[in-house]
């Protein structure tokens, strides 16, 4: 489905997932990460919020569990549960483990990669604002991520922040050379020294690119970022709805 979220489709809480698997009512927590990124990204995600590095560092936490999958457009889903059952659970005879007298909180380190999940982030953001304004949500798509990747990349390569890539293709031109036949088509842009949430606040508070946000003629969405030289990140948000039949694309 696409959505990154500790709840799950069937309304399941992590607590409850656990418990399903026989584990045992006992304390628990959940870790979860997912987009077009790495290994590397969700571990770095993780050690450097403060919220989940302290549910890696939570000495009550015993046992643990991992899993990852790949979805669409690229896009894999990194979860990690942590359970407190004690060794008595297991053999009653084990002594108990001493209880901490204290403990000193490592300082998270700060979080350098603004591009980190950005497929993720945005996806969620616009269809939560879209949500708020009484409209459906925009669908990732593989092919519009690659139109949008394309564009990102060229932006970065040339320095130049336009809707006209260097070789004079429009979006409309480069969302149909992935194949994808579209009946209508969209583009946001942004780039610079800045964060995902500086393209997100721009986007989200200019008219003309709100608009694109909200339009109720697109169905689907890609979404690409892109660093350039001297630290500068180039985002690009395809939309459009197809005109193929349903299940061709």
């Amino acid at each position: 489905m696409g959505n990154v979220s500790h709840t799950g489709s069937d309304g399941s809480t992590a607590q409850q997932r656990i418990m399903d698997t026989g584990y045992g009512n006992w304390p628990t927590d959940e870790v979860i990460f997912g987009g077009a990124a790495t290994v590397d990204d969700a571990g770095e995600f993780w050690t450097s919020d403060p919220y989940h590095r302290a549910v890696l560092l939570d000495l009550k936490l015993f046992d643990i569990g991992i899993a990852v999958a790949r979805g669409g457009g690229n896009t894999f889903y990194y979860t990690m549960v942590f359970g407190a059952r004690p060794l008595q659970a297991i053999d009653p005879t084990a002594t108990p483990m001493p209880t901490p007298i204290s403990v000193v909180p490592l300082a998270p380190t700060p979080t350098p990669n603004p591009a980190l999940d950005v497929v993720t982030i945005l996806l969620n953001r616009t269809n939560a604002l879209r949500a708020q304004n009484g409209l459906p949500p925009y669908q990732l798509n593989d092919k519009l991520d690659a139109a949008a990747q394309r564009h990102s990349q060229d932006m970065a390569n040339t320095g130049r922040i336009d809707h006209i890539g260097s070789d004079g293709s429009r979006a409309s031109q480069r969302i149909r050379d992935t194949g994808y036949e579209a009946q209508v088509t969209g583009e946001n842009i942004y780039g610079g020294v800045v964060t995902v949430d500086d393209a997100w606040n721009y986007w989200a508070n200019d008219p003309l690119h709100r608009a694109v946000l909200l339009n109720t003629q697109y169905v689907d969405m890609g979404i690409g970022v892109v660093k350039g030289g001297g630290g500068w990140y180039y985002f690009t948000m395809d939309l459009a709805r197809s005109s193929a039949p349903l299940g061709s694309l």
